[in-house]
């Protein structure tokens, strides 16, 4: 699922999604960086709930730009736009990537809002209805059932 969370990514990129990453090498550099924290989210929250997010991103985004606080910042607006989540290690994960994210294209001068859509874009792209896997769920999935311990031996 991931992986064509990345080919719908930087398919969606080269099709003009965003265009300050094209412009010199840095910004390429930076790209790399961006694609593998939004890549975090997706596999953390599953395709549905990260659209979601990406979504509340560039809502937070937006909002910090019109509000020109100097004491709320992206953090903040974007915890008022996800409202109370029940904070688990996989949502936890994907808020430093958003706020990872959020840093790199500040050094870049992309604006958040247009790589927030071309990750939607991206995830509605993916079957939703699959379940994230990342090497932790792969590795207990093949791991065969533990037998009950209180099983009765024949006498």
């Amino acid at each position: 699922m991931t992986y064509r969370f990345t080919v719908h990514f930087l398919l969606g990129m080269e099709d003009g999604c965003v265009g300050p990453f094209a412009e010199g090498d840095r910004s390429s550099e930076a790209l790399e960086y961006v694609e593998s924290f939004l890549h975090i989210v997706v596999t953390s929250l599953g395709a549905q709930e990260a659209g979601v997010w990406f979504a509340a991103a560039g809502r937070a985004s937006a909002r910090e730009r019109r509000a020109h606080a100097a004491h709320f910042g992206f953090a903040h607006y974007l915890s008022v736009e996800l409202g109370t989540v029940e904070e688990t290690v996989s949502r936890v994960a994907a808020w430093q990537a958003l706020l990872a994210v959020r840093n790199m294209l500040d050094r870049t001068g992309a604006e958040l809002e247009h790589v927030m859509d071309c990750a939607i874009r991206a995830t509605k792209k993916i079957d939703c209805r699959k379940k994230p896997t990342n090497a932790l769920t792969t590795l207990s999935s093949r791991q065969e059932p533990r037998r009950s311990e209180s099983v009765l031996e024949p006498a």
